[in-house]
């Protein structure tokens, strides 16, 4: 493994693609800076110096069929989980395909490229930089989870890709595909949640089960179990009753500080008071239509007051008055 690192570049995965006769398998590209950082689907990726913005090169092995590699950024996925375990506990989550997760926020992000034989497998991590204010309570950082003690990137760079190293020497030879599986399974960030999923042109929603033996991701909907091995993981649209109900208010802001994507519906006028809230909130509000319309125009999921959605599951009632005086305070 040879390390090159730079100042700044527009997109270490690009960088590498273009230069590739210069680089061997595990060589790896790190930039303090990335302009043009992007991540799956043509997202950009915001990345702000401290971060770890690393691509390293892995190439594809003779007799081993494409299908195998779709694989690669679960692999990936665990191989950072297992790295930064080494370096401070916490309760790590792995969101298909590509995300970690700490604490319901993003700790980093994965993009592989594929260009002839050669992969170019990109992480974002969130290591000693300072999260924006706008990103605070969807984002975290290595810093925060290791008490403020800010880490060498070059090391955390290189034990991520001797984990990912590992696992790939064992890969094609052993059943280690089996005990990485059940690893990410028991981290599994989507399971039992309620998404949309888009895959093409279509959608499907429905609550993530396991995910499967090929890398697949498991959804069950109304139409049963079905396995998606390439689509994209949509936030959950929810449509709120809030009949004149503050605590409903509370609900709904809640959601939508952990990337649920809100929409408030009042069957009739709604006090002063709660109007004020909500506006103040940001969160759309539908008044005079009936409630299914609602879910129809929005393709959403009828709330119905259920407590047991994530992660209101971990609030009691006690809890949201204390998030409503903290909103009134705000506002």
């Amino acid at each position: 493994m040879r390390i090159f690192q730079f100042d700044t570049l527009a997109s270490t995965n690009d960088y590498m693609k273009e230069n590739i006769l210069k680089y061997k398998e595990y060589d790896v590209v790190i930039a303090k800076n990335q302009t043009k950082g992007k991540g799956r689907q043509g997202n950009i990726w915001v990345s702000t110096e401290g971060m770890a913005m690393f691509t390293f090169l892995y190439k594809q092995k003779v007799g081993i069929k494409d299908i195998e590699y779709l694989k690669l950024p679960l692999v990936i996925g665990i191989s950072v989980i297992r790295a930064m375990r080494k370096i401070a506990r916490a309760h790590y989550m792995f969101k298909w395909t590509n995300d970690v997760y700490v604490d319901e926020k993003k700790l980093a992000g994965i993009l592989v490229e594929k260009r002839k034989n050669n992969f170019f497998i990109g992480i974002g991590l969130n290591v000693n930089n300072e999260i924006p204010t706008e990103l605070k309570n969807t984002a975290i950082s290595m810093k925060q989870i290791n008490q403020n003690k800010e880490l060498e990137i070059k090391k955390i760079v290189s034990a991520i890709i001797e984990e990912f190293k590992n696992i790939m020497d064992l890969f094609f030879t052993t059943d280690i595909w089996d005990e990485v599986l059940l690893e990410i399974n028991s981290i599994n960030y989507l399971k039992g949640r309620r998404i949309h999923f888009k895959y093409g042109e279509n959608f499907k929603t429905g609550v993530v089960q396991d995910i499967d033996k090929d890398g697949n991701i498991q959804i069950l909907s109304e139409k049963g179990l079905e396995s998606f091995g390439v689509g994209e993981v949509k936030r959950e649209r929810i449509v709120i009753s809030i009949k004149n109900d503050i605590i409903n208010i509370v609900k709904g802001y809640i959601l939508k500080e952990y990337g649920y994507d809100v929409i408030f519906f009042a069957e009739g006028q709604i006090t002063s008071e709660l109007f004020k809230i909500v506006e103040k909130l940001k969160i759309k509000l539908e008044v005079g239509i009936d409630i299914e319309a609602v879910v129809k125009k929005y393709n959403a999921y009828n709330f119905l007051e259920d407590d047991k959605i994530v992660p209101l599951n971990n609030y009691s009632y006690e809890e949201l008055l204390k998030v409503l005086e903290n909103i009134k305070k705000e506002n």
